[in-house]
């Protein structure tokens, strides 16, 4: 009982000592240089960070990847205020783009989705995303994960093979990743990291240390310190995630090591040399409150110094050391008010030289946002309906606005939890201001047990800071001139120059033009170097792209346009040669596998790559590939077949035609007149007195006049139909004198040709991707489809639930033909940055 009052009346001491005693004092010109970049830092230059939520964590092929991605300021975690567009990409293993998508982001999310065909490969592959605005960095802390695909003749539905053959045999090209597994004692390195930096003689230290075997993945040991004498000095044990830490007082002229016992034998490891002269910090992280201490082996070394706490960049505390503090103090530090994440403190000297450094994991349970997900059910039957109500509030029951997304997949084996998940919370708080190193992130945060909390402490003990060094960042700031400006939607940028010499700028007008169901033009004058911007614009799917540029000088009228147009060529892309940490593991790769085969055997009708065909005889002729090629066209068309019809591939030399000249090919049409005076009519029209003699010219189903076509190149174009007469009938009157119909090629990428014409450019853009609605069926109103299976393994994907003062509308979708458990996700932030990651499941009889 006295050891318990004794205790209460030192912590009541301490803190009477930190927060009656810290009068204001004057900090030097390096400390103001060092808090104002620091604010410079969160408030204008602060980074972004992307968190991307898939439907599942492993797919097979023929399946659609369902995701959303979140845009968010890198230090608050509330929406960036820079970029609206993000980029996702899925990569094979050579680091090979197999299919991309680029996202316009409504305040802080954007959805999206890629179908895995049956020519990608099986392999591991890797979704990453990011914005333009992250490229500014040398080395991009984009958003990746890791995701395995399998093909589909490679299911195995015997049942009664062993799981681990039945992975192996299955895996084909899967690399299995960790042939030497957790505890075989196969140590191959420990790596000490002394708290604060550096060891210090005659001061306790604590050091936190890292055991990893052949393959770098963390293993559970036990071992001794013992000093050059062979002296014992302490105990030593680490988890298995490989971390752990001892604490000893190093001696002046002492060497110490680290010893295990390896397969028999002892195994010997140096620790860092201990400095007699220096500084040490030291965090005791009790959830609720921090205490820190600071110690110096000179007297009065200390007076001067500052010690420093940010959260992600965001100043938090400062404590300028005092006379009366000598060669030590402790400060108590209440976390309630603190946000969740990486916190870092530095001990700077008086000089403005950081000397120690030290991460903390904050946590405090005050701030939690609570999702509460309830069924309108215990239990449910095959095909029946699910419907799901989400509430989401602070501790003190407040509701809190929030933008979420959810999954709903099956949970086809027992051990599901073996698989690794890249949560937000993770990612977030951990990975992404960790610089991606940690190999498990997800393993810290599985529950919130004394244990997990104890290992999280001592990987915040083995990392340092990762955003920035503070010498560099003292001198340079975080960002220079930036390269790469935010994109706040789709730019058309590029320069006028003399016609017959690039490198010479002129300044002239020019138009942008957009030609689609809603056309759209801006006139603007180039700078003194002939650049223009147009935009930022927002547009799905394609744009046929029309750029007309004159001078403005006061010369002849065909001198006007004798000026080229320089467009800028697609936006870069992020070039990455480096692999990251590969987080499936052997045993991961084997549970996801079996979830799989676990379903494949039943699944067909309701995949998007299976069909299951009753027998069928086919006894018409098979089709010639120009028959197959006439239908595929016609069928783009809502009149089917025309009277006459140019396909561009099919004109030899088309690269270098002009459309014009596509259109003098054409039989049936006449050109008369020179540019820009050319008129066009078609052989057959009525050419009456009350209809005008030109012909309807549509491109892509919109009217557009005949100086549009004048300006324009042929590359762009799919292919050119004409119809007269009756062939003409669809359009009624406004077909009298013809219609020349213009398809063009929409699912081209950027293709910047210099127009044949001078001062004229046109081209295809590709708007921003537009993500498919995730189709369930309704089981509630009978169908003939109906009668088919029911195998899906993703039941439900809702990307987009804006959650105002804690309530969203209820959620309902129905259950397929299986039974078993389902696995229901939910992420995603909320409006003042709080992470959410809520898992649940509920069961089919």
């Amino acid at each position: 009982m006295k050891k318990k009052v004794s205790r209460l009346f030192r912590f009541a001491l301490l803190f009477l000592i930190i927060f009656g005693f810290q009068a204001p004092q004057q900090e030097n010109r390096v400390f103001d240089l060092l808090l104002s970049k620091l604010s410079i830092y969160a408030g204008k230059e602060n980074p972004e960070k992307i968190h991307v939520h898939t439907d599942k964590e492993y797919y097979t092929r023929g399946e659609t990847l369902w995701f959303k991605a979140y845009i968010l300021n890198g230090i608050t975690h509330r929406p960036s205020d820079k970029s609206k567009v993000v980029y996702v990409e899925l990569l094979d293993e050579n680091n090979y783009v197999v299919a991309d998508r680029r996202i316009f982001v409504d305040d802080t999310s954007g959805a999206g989705d890629i179908d895995i065909g049956d020519n990608i490969k099986q392999g591991k592959y890797r979704l990453r995303a990011y914005t333009r605005y992250m490229l500014n960095k040398q080395k991009p802390l984009y958003f990746e994960k890791e995701i395995p695909i399998w093909a589909r003749e490679f299911g195995l539905s015997d049942s009664s093979e062993e799981p681990e053959e039945a992975v192996k045999n299955g895996m084909s090209s899967l690399e299995l990743t960790d042939s030497i597994t957790p505890g075989s004692g196969r140590v191959q390195q420990i790596r000490f990291y002394p708290e604060g930096g550096d060891l210090v003689s005659g001061l306790l230290n604590k050091v936190g240390i890292k055991v990893t075997n052949g393959l770098g993945k963390g293993e559970a040991v036990s071992g001794v310190v013992t000093d050059d004498n062979g002296d014992f000095v302490t105990n030593f044990r680490s988890y298995e995630s490989g971390l752990g830490s001892f604490s000893f007082i190093p001696k002046p002229d002492r060497t110490y090591f680290a010893s295990i016992m390896a397969e028999g034998n002892e195994k010997k490891f140096s620790l860092p040399e201990a400095s007699l002269n220096g500084y040490v910090l030291s965090v005791e992280n009790n959830t609720d409150h921090l205490i820190l201490k600071v110690k110096a082996t000179s007297p009065n070394s200390l007076e001067g110094t500052l010690l420093l706490g940010h959260l992600r960049g965001e100043l938090f505390y400062k404590h300028i050391g005092k006379p009366k503090e000598e060669d030590g103090y402790a400060l108590m530090l209440p976390t309630s008010k603190l946000k969740d994440g990486v916190a870092h403190f530095t001990l700077f000297t008086s000089s403005g030289e950081p000397v120690c450094e030290r991460l903390v994991f904050i946590d405090p349970s005050d701030n939690d946002a609570l999702l509460d997900v309830k069924f309108d059910k215990n239990r449910y039957k095959k095909r029946d309906k699910v419907t799901l109500d989400l509430r989401l509030k602070d501790r003190d029951d407040n509701g809190l606005e929030g933008n979420l997304s959810m999954s709903i997949v099956k949970q086809a084996y027992p051990t599901a939890d073996a698989v690794p998940v890249a949560d937000i919370k993770s990612w977030l708080l951990l990975n992404s201001d960790l610089g991606d190193t940690v190999e498990n992130p997800d393993y810290f945060f599985k529950d919130n047990s004394i244990v997990r909390k104890r290992q999280l402490d001592l990987l915040m003990l083995t990392h340092g800071w990762r955003r920035f060094v503070w010498k560099d960042f003292l001198q340079n700031g975080v960002n220079k001139a930036l390269k790469y400006q935010p994109e706040k939607g789709i730019m058309v940028t590029g320069k006028t120059t003399e016609l017959n010499n690039s490198f010479k700028s002129r300044v002239t007008n020019i138009t942008l033009g957009f030609l689609g169901q809603e056309s759209y033009y801006d006139t603007k004058v180039t700078d003194v170097s002939g650049r223009f911007s147009f935009g930022p614009f927002a547009f799905n799917d394609s744009i046929s792209v029309v750029l007309d540029a004159t001078t403005s000088s006061k010369k002849r009228k065909t001198d006007s346009k004798q000026v080229s147009i320089i467009v800028d060529s697609e936006l870069p892309r992020l070039i990455t040669k480096e692999k990251r940490i590969s987080r499936w593991t052997q045993s991961a790769l084997m549970q996801a596998r079996h979830n799989f085969n676990n379903i494949f055997s039943e699944e067909f009708s309701y995949d998007p790559g299976v069909v299951q065909l009753e027998e069928a005889v086919i006894t018409q002729k098979k089709k010639k590939i120009a028959e197959q090629i006439e239908e595929e066209l016609n069928s783009l068309t809502p009149y089917g077949k025309p009277s006459n019809r140019i396909i561009r591939d099919s004109v030899l030399g088309h690269e270098s035609l002009s459309l014009m000249d596509m259109l003098i090919m054409m039989p049936g049409v006449q050109i008369k007149g020179n540019f820009p005076g050319q008129t066009i009519k078609i052989r057959g029209g009525v050419h009456s007195i009350q209809v005008s003699p030109e012909p309807l010219i549509l491109m892509d189903g919109v009217k557009i006049p005949t100086s549009v076509i004048q300006q324009m190149d042929s590359f762009s174009v799919l292919f050119i139909d004409l119809l007269v007469g009756a062939d003409a009938a669809f359009f009624g009157v406004r077909g009298a004198n013809g219609v020349i119909a213009i398809y063009t090629d929409r699912g081209s990428r950027y293709n910047f040709t210099q127009q044949r014409s001078p001062g004229i450019t046109s081209f295809v853009m590709p708007g921003f991707y537009k993500t498919r609605e995730f189709y369930a069926p309704d089981y509630s109103i009978p169908k003939p489809e109906h009668s088919k299976a029911d195998y899906r393994h993703t039941l439900h994907w809702e990307p987009v639930i804006p959650v105002k003062d804690g309530k969203y509308d209820p959620i309902s979708f129905y259950t397929d033909d299986s039974s078993g458990n389902y696995r229901v996700t939910v992420e995603g932030v909320t409006s003042d940055g709080r992470v959410i990651h809520k898992t649940d499941i509920f069961h089919v009889d």
